[in-house]
């Protein structure tokens, strides 16, 4: 078994064959954090309070944290470069209509910085020349799908990104027709798209798939893995992070980190850094990014860090117990109803004191045993409001019911 990849790519950043031990690691970000202090604070009066250098890693839990509020309310302050300088804003809002859009700005030197991570990432997964059906938004370029195309091109893997209005039928015969080996899409998508296969009595084997953008528990990932007869990689990345962060490796103990561009911290409640293995806040600190580096960013994620040698001999940390924000009660509706097959796919929406499932259903389901279910889900979930649902049937029409995170809408 090879070390993590991502221990290849921190080396060739340290100018290194292989990284001997995590003194290394240390002092590269040591210097890191204090370019990313010179830069900032030479750009933008925001920082004025912020060290002008630290002497170690534990003086990082002295400098403030950068939280979402930031983003909506004052980005200005956050935007080191002039529009012109710009090549790519990413809008998120799926935080809820309370808001303006979180609007996230990025230069092309800082999407080169993706394209080279997804690159090293990319090579742990693919092992065959089978092509690549990726499953990602791709309409204008920087968009992800575009990204990981071009990241594909570098390690000379085909990489086909499919269009959003295709059905899963259009995505089937495109497969074929393609000889794709390979899946990149969020977990959701890809499980359903295996339940409307087994409908069909249609068996799909393949060489790997790498799932992204969305919580994948250990029941999803089992029986995507089930059904495609290969291994599922776990990619963790935001917006923030610039759409990459970690990745698993051979061993699947855990997402290596992307340590040459990201310093990752585990908090509690207060503030206060955890230790190894304990579950807390995720923070974010990006190096190198130009027009919106983020210092101790609280992504309101959920996980641990694990920084002991790994299985596969990788020396960098790990991101394990990973839970998106704002994921909960979705996630316990989808094992509860998708895991145990009374559905095939879901998606929720608050509506004033009513909470609407609309349900993908398969010919067998049975809406009275559906019924019964959701009101046990309401009460066990303490929603205190009333539930409807719609049920739909799985067909060749069909088409993932959402391309965002799975949370329950506003």
């Amino acid at each position: 078994m090879e070390p993590s990849k991502m221990d290849s790519y921190l080396a060739s950043k340290l100018k290194k064959v292989y990284l001997s031990d995590r003194s290394e690691i240390l002092n590269y970000q040591l210097k890191r954090w204090n370019e990313l202090l010179s830069y900032v604070k030479g750009k933008s009066d925001y920082y004025h309070s912020y060290p002008d250098v630290i002497r170690n890693l534990k003086e990082v839990e002295n400098i403030p944290f950068t939280t979402e509020e930031t983003i909506f309310h004052q980005p200005e302050k956050l935007q080191l470069l002039s529009l012109s300088k710009i090549s790519r804003i990413m809008s998120d809002t799926s935080t809820g209509t309370t808001h303006l859009p979180k609007r996230i700005f990025y230069t092309e030197n800082d999407q080169a910085l993706t394209v080279e991570f997804f690159a090293w990432g990319l090579s742990e997964i693919m092992h065959t020349d089978r092509s690549v059906c990726i499953m990602m938004p791709h309409n204008q370029d920087g968009s992800l799908g575009k990204l990981i195309e071009q990241a594909l091109e570098i390690i000379e893997q085909k990489g086909f990104a499919i269009p959003k209005d295709w059905t899963f039928d259009d995505l089937y015969s495109f497969i074929k027709e393609k000889n794709c080996g390979y899946l990149i899409g969020l977990p959701g998508h890809i499980l359903t798209f295996s339940r409307w296969l087994r409908a069909r009595r249609i068996s799909l084997k393949l060489d790997g798939i790498l799932v992204s953008a969305d919580s994948c528990p250990n029941w999803m990932k089992e029986q995507i893995e089930d059904f495609f007869s290969c291994k599922v990689w776990n990619h963790y990345g935001s917006r923030e992070s610039g759409l990459g962060g970690g990745v698993d490796c051979s061993a699947f103990a855990g997402m290596h980190l992307r340590e040459c561009d990201l310093y990752v911290e585990i908090i509690d409640k207060t503030g206060k850094v955890l230790e190894d293995g304990m579950v807390g806040e995720i923070v974010i600190t990006t190096f190198g990014r130009e027009a919106m580096p983020f210092i101790r960013y609280r992504t309101k994620d959920k996980g641990a860090i694990i920084s002991k040698v790994c299985e596969c001999g990788g020396i960098t940390k790990r991101l394990v117990k990973v839970n998106r924000s704002g994921l909960d009660r979705h996630l316990l509706l989808d094992e509860l109803l998708i895991g145990r097959g009374y559905a095939d796919d879901l998606i929720c929406e608050r509506k004033g004191e009513e909470l609407e499932i609309s349900i993908l259903g398969h010919p067998h389901t049975k809406t009275k045993h559906l019924q019964e279910m959701l009101c046990v889900l309401s009460e066990s979930m303490n929603l205190q409001m009333r539930l409807t649902q719609r049920i739909d049937i799985l067909s060749p029409s069909i088409r993932p019911f959402s391309y965002g995170k799975r949370a329950i809408r506003e």
